[in-house]
């Protein structure tokens, strides 16, 4: 009997060790790096990686429960009318396609000729290789609806079809496309804001300070303050190298994308590092607002990305930025529960982004 038992026991502990290799192992040839050496393979079955890249795992099935919003945003594009949506408008030199979302009008009669409104772009996250516009249909229409604004969201360049250099063009194109055609749209193209969350505010703050960069090449002694939007930072990635870290501490680093995205080359990712691009502009060099939200219990991005990312900025003369913690919300509550308004986050989200848009509205 006693002979028995310890078979069980044995059985079911080999199993429960069994598990977590094998995943392990299966992760990291399908997704993992190609490399003709056998390390790669023997790192990954390290003990502390296999449990880690494990735990990980773990932490991400709790995303099951927003199966229902995807219904719903689902529906909810599908059948939007075309005097609220305009869809699939080309853009840039990538030849990507935005949408355009457009707040219900105040004026019933044809004789009133209502203001250009506000302009918010939204930049979905998506680890830089996944996304679509699609997905955002609630939350732009929010957005479009509460604060009476036009809200652009376009599809950027996405990896392997291409890299953070890519975006970052698509991000500027967009600005120009809204300097250009806002107007059609009933939008103000100098009242802009751009609202990202994850890998999409790392594009929209990368893009201000290349945007910066380039000003300065041709004028050297620029003082006044720029004309670019303010941001709202979801949740943002602000350090690469730091985050990178981070990835490798939880075993994931060889499955996210973002090392690849970034060329892979440890020596050069403070190039696309927003707190080091940022934070190393002259100080004549006025930069826009930035709001940073986070949630305490991120497990993707921690939040010391915002908390550094918004010490670094406010050394410097301007003080443009604002950082808010949302104690419990993770990496993405902050974002799904924009759209809708039952949701835990919807009421503290909204209020907190109508503060930084309040001087536009």
């Amino acid at each position: 009997m006693l002979r028995k038992m310890f078979r069980v026991a044995l059985a079911a502990t080999s199993t429960v060790l069994f598990i977590p290799y094998a995943i392990a192992f299966v992760a990291e040839l399908i997704y993992g790096k190609p490399s003709k050496s056998h390390n790669r393979f023997l790192r990954a079955l390290n003990p502390k990686r296999v449990y880690a890249f494990n735990y990980s795992l773990i932490r991400e099935l709790k995303y099951f429960k927003y199966i229902k919003l995807y219904f719903a945003w689902t529906d909810f594009y599908r059948n939007e009318t075309i005097d609220r949506l305009i869809k699939d408008i080309e853009y840039g030199q990538n030849r990507n396609s935005l949408d355009v979302y457009k707040g219900r009008s105040r004026y019933t009669s044809t004789n009133n000729t209502e203001p250009l409104k506000p302009v918010i772009i939204y930049l979905y996250g998506g680890g830089w290789s996944s996304g679509d516009k699609n997905i955002y249909g609630l939350l732009c229409s929010n957005l479009a609806s509460l604060f009476n604004c036009i809200v652009v969201c376009p599809n950027y360049t996405l990896y392997p079809r291409g890299f953070v250099d890519d975006m970052v063009q698509d991000v500027s194109d967009v600005l120009q496309w809204v300097q250009n055609n806002a107007i059609i749209y009933g939008g103000d193209k100098n009242r802009v804001v751009m609202i990202g969350h994850s890998a999409g505010v790392h594009l929209a703050t990368l893009t201000i300070g290349e945007l910066c960069r380039k000003y300065l090449d041709n004028n050297p002694e620029y003082l006044e303050e720029t004309n670019f939007p303010t941001v709202h930072g979801l949740a943002g990635v602000y350090d690469i190298k730091e985050h990178y870290e981070y990835q490798t501490l939880n075993g994931i680093e060889n499955f996210s994308n973002m090392s690849r995205v970034m060329y892979d080359n440890l020596q050069q990712f403070h190039i696309f590092s927003p707190i080091l691009v940022l934070s190393s502009l002259p100080e004549h060099v006025r930069l826009p607002p930035m709001h940073l939200y986070h949630g305490t219990c991120d497990n993707t991005v921690p939040v010391n990305s915002s908390l550094n990312f918004g010490a670094a900025l406010s050394l410097r003369k301007d003080k443009t930025v604002q950082v808010r913690l949302l104690n419990g919300c993770d990496h993405v509550d902050i974002m799904m529960d924009l759209m809708e308004r039952e949701r835990v986050w919807f009421g503290t989200m909204m209020m907190e982004i109508k503060k930084g848009l309040d001087k536009y509205l």
